[in-house]
């Protein structure tokens, strides 16, 4: 395999991450993810050997905190929003931390806060949000994402769409381990949601 330039690598992984946002059929999605992982292989062999060769202490890069657990969502008639867990969120500047929000995905980055930068990504939202809507406030050791719903009203069973494949896999977890499947959340989650 010969080592591809860095500035190639993320631009490739920027426009699947794009493909990725709009695509909404699961065969097809796998597809490109499995791509986006090779592509992130790639990366990291590439940054290793380049690690290798001219890393000097002084100069090492914040590490990057990747969160996919423990984030907490509800939701209203209109809103979906987001609870994320960073130490001392209200210290955030404005320029240090990006959202972006498409109709089916989010990404926030979080740049050089507390020595580490932080990323939070949903690839497929369970329903649509108006972007130009969405907003973000910081409190002071978390961060509140709020999306609106383009379709009012329709309650969603989970923040992430979930294949086919998902639901399968879910249920034989449920099934070895001799439980039922978790209830859907009803409208009741409206009670949960305080800002």
């Amino acid at each position: 395999m010969s080592i591809r330039p860095s500035d190639d690598l993320q631009a490739d992984i920027a426009e699947l991450e794009s493909l990725i946002a709009m695509t909404t059929r699961p065969t097809i999605l796998q597809t490109l993810e499995k791509l986006r992982n090779s592509l992130h292989e790639q990366q990291q062999q590439n940054m290793s050997s380049s690690i290798r060769n001219t890393i000097q202490r002084s100069k090492a890069k914040a590490h990057t905190v990747y969160i996919t657990t423990g984030y907490g969502w509800c939701q209203t008639k209109d809103t979906v929003i987001i609870y994320l867990t960073v130490k001392n969120a209200s210290k955030l500047s404005p320029g240090q931390y990006t959202m972006d929000v498409q109709r089916r995905s989010i990404q926030l980055d979080i740049m050089d806060h507390e020595g580490a930068n932080y990323n939070f990504r949903i690839s497929q939202l369970n329903g649509q949000v108006i972007p130009e809507k969405s907003k973000i406030k910081l409190k002071d050791s978390k961060l509140i994402i709020y999306l609106y719903k383009e379709n009012h009203g329709r309650e969603w069973n989970d923040i992430r769409l979930k294949t086919t494949r998902d639901v399968y896999d879910e249920l034989q977890r449920a099934e070895g381990k001799g439980a039922t499947p978790p209830p859907t959340p009803t409208t009741s989650m409206d009670l949960y949601c305080m800002g």
